[in-house]
């Protein structure tokens, strides 16, 4: 159940250098990489646990979250719920959000895994599940990361932006909660975020095998018509210079805290401008040597052909 055996290298050379953060790309028929996922009846009795000679296993530990989008377009969204609670949600017309099942069975590691072989990320990767009802419509939002819709069971119809809101997103957003007064003070602050309105729309119908991927910034929305739909999202997300720094100054902070946090108010006006001279000449040499070279490393194996 790997990516790279599902499809051929030509396609995923095309998906790194010609959609990869750009636009979003369907692949059909999939079959290899996803009749061995869960099924919906599959994922329950993960979850339930099962009885085996006298003694009842408990289900997967899973972070469950539960959203509704109502006839007056009010939103509904709980997080945290239980799994005997999640029953009755889901057939209330709840859509049910599994977080990070990637450790449920050796396939859906075997995913997640593959992913990061294909795309690079390391820890940065991770598989939810959707459990959607019929006749249910989503919420129109974009996300930061990368994300590849893999569609198991059921159809769903998506809609997706043929453009970017906003390039590289630093987080993500759901639009029905925003106002006009966010995109005003967005821009102001050079950040703008083109309204959907100003995307456009492209329409694409999912059927068990097929994975939608689609980069980041995309406002994507999905809907069911009479039948239930189970899909697994694989995200990534980016692998940026700036996020790797944020870990990397902390670390190098607390591992020099004897000068790193020294005090300046009980220093001399030469003693500080010495100490913060000292500071930024370890912090540029220890960002320079580390964050440079393994950042280029993860470059450089993204971009190496895979066998």
């Amino acid at each position: 159940m790997n990516i790279q055996d599902a499809i051929d290298e030509k396609e995923l050379v095309k998906i790194r250098e010609v959609y990869w953060g750009s636009n979003s790309k369907v692949l059909k028929c999939l079959d290899d990489m996803t009749s061995s996922l869960p099924s919906i009846s599959e994922l329950i009795s993960l979850l339930n646990g099962r009885y085996n000679d006298g003694r009842w296993n408990s289900g997967m530990s899973v972070s469950i979250n539960a959203s509704r989008v109502n006839l007056d377009s009010t939103i509904e969204n709980l997080t945290n719920i239980p799994i005997y609670d999640a029953i009755n949600f889901f057939n209330r017309g709840y859509t049910l959000c599994f977080n990070d099942v990637s450790h449920f069975t050796p396939d859906l590691k075997c995913l997640k895994d593959s992913g990061i072989s294909c795309f690079g990320g390391g820890d940065k990767a991770l598989i939810t599940c959707y459990l959607t009802p019929p006749r249910s419509f989503g919420i129109l939002h974009y996300d930061r990361q990368h994300n590849f819709f893999i569609q198991r069971e059921g159809k769903k119809k998506w809609t997706v932006s043929e453009q970017a809101a906003v390039e590289s997103p630093f987080e993500n957003l759901v639009y029905p909660k925003v106002t006009k007064e966010f995109f005003a003070s967005m821009d102001q602050q050079g950040y703008q975020i083109l309204r959907p309105s100003q995307c456009g729309k492209v329409h694409y119908e999912l059927y068990p095998n097929d994975v939608l991927y689609l980069p980041p910034g995309f406002y994507h929305v999905a809907e069911t018509e009479e039948e239930s739909s189970l899909h697994f999202t694989l995200t990534l997300e980016p692998l940026s210079f700036w996020s790797e720094i944020n870990p990397h100054i902390f670390s190098t902070l607390i591992s020099k805290c004897k000068n790193m946090n020294k005090d300046i108010r009980m220093l001399s006006h030469e003693d500080a401008k010495q100490h913060i001279h000292d500071c930024l000449i370890e912090l540029r040499g220890s960002l320079t040597e580390d964050i440079t070279e393994g950042l280029m490393k993860t470059h450089k194996s993204n971009q190496s052909p895979k066998s």
